[in-house]
C-alpha cells in the first residue's frame, strides 16, 4: 500500500516536541517482531504472512483486536467482501469529550495490517511467507505506540478512531470499503493520518515524506494545513495524509534529491527496519494527533 500522491509531498525533519509518545527503538521493534513473524505473536507462535489470502491474516486480526482491547479502547471489526472471502478491518475508538458531529469530529489513524511478497519469483500469497516488517509492520508498531500514549491521557475533545486496513496490498481493499462506509453514514470525518513504511533509512539524512497531493483541488486544499501539523479517504473527499519513509525521489533543489527506497519493499526479504529513525518518525505522529484531537469545532475548513 504505497501509492505516490499525483500532485505534491510535504517533507519534514525530525524534531522534538512536548508529551509525544514514549516509544523507543526497542519497544517499536518488538512490535515488528510480533507481528512480522520475527518473534512469537501468540500461543501457535510467529506469523509467517499477514496476506489477506494467508491463514495468519486471521491471527494478526485477533492479536490486534485483544491488545487493542487491553488498552480500553472500544475495538470492532468491520468486514467486506473479496475474492470470495470475508475479510476484517481492525477498528479501535478512543472516545472524545465533545459531541460528535456537533462540536467534535473524528480523526483516523490508520495503517494496513497485511503484507505481500509479491515481487518474489513463484510467489504464492496463500502459502509462501510475507512477514513485511517495515511494509506495514513499522506502521502498525507505530499506529499501537500511540494508542498507548492516549488511552493513557485525559481523554481528547474529538474522537480518535485507529483504522489497521486489510488488503490494502490487493488495491486499497479495505480502506476503500471502511471510507465508503463512512460517507454512507455521514460520519464527521475531519482528518486522517495514515503510516505506511516507516522504517527504513540508509543515510544520515533522516528524512520522511509526507503525501498530501490530491487531483481534486478542493480536497488537495483540504490535506495542505493538515500536512503542517504532522489514500482511500481520498476518494470520498475527506482530508487525508500519508506519512511515510523517504521511498521517492524529490525535486530539484531539495538536501536530500535521490529518495532512499527499501529494496526489500514486497519480498519476504523485508525483515528489517532502523527502529530509531521509525520511533521518531512515530514520536512526530503522535503529536500532530494529539492536536488534532484536542481541537473544538470542525478542524480543517
Amino acid at each position: 500500500m504505497l501509492a505516490q500522491s499525483p500532485a505534491r509531498s510535504a517533507r519534514t525533519s525530525l524534531q522534538a516536541a512536548a508529551d509525544p509518545a514514549p516509544v523507543t527503538a526497542a519497544s517499536l521493534l518488538a512490535d515488528v517482531a510480533r507481528y512480522s513473524g520475527l518473534a512469537p505473536l501468540d500461543e501457535a507462535g510467529a506469523l509467517r504472512s499477514r496476506h489477506s489470502s494467508h491463514p495468519d491474516n486471521a491471527r494478526a486480526v485477533d492479536a490486534l483486536l485483544s491488545e487493542l482491547r487491553e488498552l480500553g479502547l472500544e475495538a470492532t471489526t468491520h468486514t467486506f467482501a473479496f475474492a470470495g472471502r470475508i475479510l476484517r478491518n481492525v477498528i479501535a475508538d478512543l472516545p472524545g469529550t465533545g459531541e460528535l458531529g456537533a462540536d467534535a469530529g473524528l480523526i483516523v489513524v490508520g495503517c494496513h495490517l497485511d503484507s505481500t511478497a509479491a515481487r518474489d519469483p513463484g510467489y504464492m500469497p496463500a502459502d509462501d511467507p510475507a512477514r513485511g516488517a517495515d511494509d506495514d509492520g513499522s506502521g502498525m508498531a507505530a499506529l499501537l505506540a500511540i494508542a498507548r500514549h492516549l488511552s493513557a491521557r485525559a481523554a481528547p475533545h474529538n474522537t480518535v478512531r485507529f483504522g489497521f486496513f486489510n488488503a490494502e496490498e490487493s488495491g486499497l481493499v479495505g480502506s476503500r470499503a471502511y471510507a465508503a462506509s463512512l460517507k454512507a453514514a455521514g460520519a464527521p470525518l475531519t482528518a486522517v493520518v495514515c503510516a505506511d513504511m516507516i522504517g527504513y533509512n540508509s543515510d544520515a539524512q533522516r528524512t520522511w515524506e509526507v503525501h498530501a497531493g490530491h487531483t481534486n483541488p478542493r480536497v488537495r486544499d483540504l490535506i495542505l494545513p493538515l500536512a503542517r501539523i504532522v489514500a482511500a479517504f481520498h476518494e470520498q473527499g475527506y482530508p487525508a495524509v500519508l506519512v511515510s519513509e523517504d521511498f521517492f525521489p524529490n525535486g530539484p533543489g531539495d538536501p536530500d534529491p535521490g529518495g532512499d527506497p527499501n529494496p526489500n519493499y514486497h519480498s519476504d526479504a523485508d525483515v528489517e527496519i532502523d527502529g530509531r529513525y521509525a520511533a521518531e518518525i512515530t514520536r512526530a505522529m503522535s503529536l500532530a494527533v494529539i492536536e488534532l484531537g484536542a481541537r473544538p469545532g470542525t478542524v480543517l475548513l
